[in-house]
């Protein structure tokens, strides 16, 4: 009996220590994701719709036409105005089964120089490089 009860002990410990591991990453995509979220906002004040579009997932550019994009923060700006700051509401990371991609969703309470809206990203992250593939703001 005591050898399992070392053995449960010993899988509690290597239990803390893959939970452990796993926070240090996602603490590095984390920043990660924000940079991107930054870049993101830069384009988006720059108007450039192209350098989003371009450099999105490829999943995303499937789902979404370039001319359909870009008509669509064509009208974001035109109702809220350039991009002044966040507030972060939600962050949420999974990894994939099978994959070595995991997914970043980050919603934003984000103020605009007309108005406020929630803006939700969601990044793949795949080799240290989170892509953009999906974007919501209401």
């Amino acid at each position: 009996m005591k050898p399992a009860l070392l053995s449960s002990a010993r899988d509690i410990c290597l239990a803390i220590a893959i939970v452990t591991s796993s926070a240090c990453s996602l603490a590095v995509d984390h920043s990660s994701v924000q940079s991107e979220v930054s870049r993101f906002h830069d384009q988006f004040n720059d108007d450039d719709a192209q350098g989003i579009y371009e450099s999105a997932d490829e999943s995303f550019r499937k789902a979404v036409g370039r001319e359909e994009f870009f008509r669509f923060l064509t009208q974001i700006r035109e109702r809220l105005g350039r991009f002044v700051r966040q507030t972060e509401r939600a962050y949420s990371a999974q990894t994939q089964v099978g994959s070595t991609a995991s997914f970043v969703k980050v919603t934003y309470a984000s103020v605009f120089s007309g108005g406020e809206a929630t803006e939700t990203f969601t990044w793949r992250l795949a080799g240290g490089k989170p892509t953009l593939v999906a974007y919501d703001i209401r």
